[in-house]
């Protein structure tokens, strides 16, 4: 997953090199939703074994809502995701930030 830091927008896709998928969407060289919300960052990442298990867990992650997709990043204290870099609070439902943490 990666969000937004310019209006907090979750992504969700699958990529056999995140790296490079996250450096291309950064450059606007992607589809139109993820060149108009640069920038990016990493805050979710789960490896799958094959390309159908990845497009299952895509499109399981895809249904959820923001507020469960926030939750689930925070729940796991992802590595990628830490308090040192940038957080994301709910608030009502919806998301809020990023904020510098403190």
């Amino acid at each position: 997953m990666l969000v937004s830091l310019r209006d907090h927008s979750i992504y969700v896709g699958i990529t056999p090199n995140y790296i490079e998928r996250l450096r291309l969407h950064n450059k606007k060289m992607g589809g139109k939703y993820t060149r108009t919300r640069t920038p990016w960052m990493m805050v979710y990442l789960e490896p799958a074994g094959d390309r159908s298990s990845a497009t299952k867990l895509e499109h399981r992650l895809k249904r959820f809502t923001h507020a469960q997709k926030v939750r689930k990043v925070n729940s796991l204290g992802n590595l990628l995701y830490s308090r040192q870099m940038i957080l994301i609070f709910e608030d009502e439902g919806r998301a809020r930030g990023p904020q510098k943490a403190v």
